[in-house]
């Protein structure tokens, strides 16, 4: 009985905190995430939005070759996230009100152009 009892009281905290968790992401909308997110190096928004920008090009990057747009498979310009990474911090220092959103399509289509220009 007592072992049922701290395994129902581990699983009712386990789901308390994620249901707040789960409350924190759904109240929070990708486009409230600025170039101001991205430069504050907050450890918490950084890895949100760090998180959304690799998953947004890669989800957008599949969507892409599953219609057989050309060329095919734009992120293969990339070789690592770094690069990801300093086009952002470039990108936000001239586009602070800028919304993650913006910058991740922004980023994706010019990968696409220098995918086209074989660079």
């Amino acid at each position: 009985m007592v072992k049922t009892l701290k395994i129902f009281a581990a699983a009712t905290g386990i789901c308390l905190t994620t249901g707040s968790l789960a409350q924190d992401i759904q109240s929070t909308t990708l486009e409230n995430f600025t170039c101001k997110d991205w430069m504050a190096k907050d450890a918490e928004k950084s890895y949100v939005t760090a998180g959304f920008v690799l998953g947004y090009l890669t989800g957008v990057n599949a969507a892409w070759d599953g219609f057989n747009r050309l060329p095919s498979n734009p992120l293969s310009v990339i070789t690592s996230n770094r690069q990801v990474f300093m086009w952002f911090d470039a990108y936000c220092k001239t586009n602070p009100q800028k919304s993650i959103l913006d910058g991740s399509s922004k980023l994706f289509f010019e990968l696409v152009d220098r995918k086209k220009l074989g660079k």
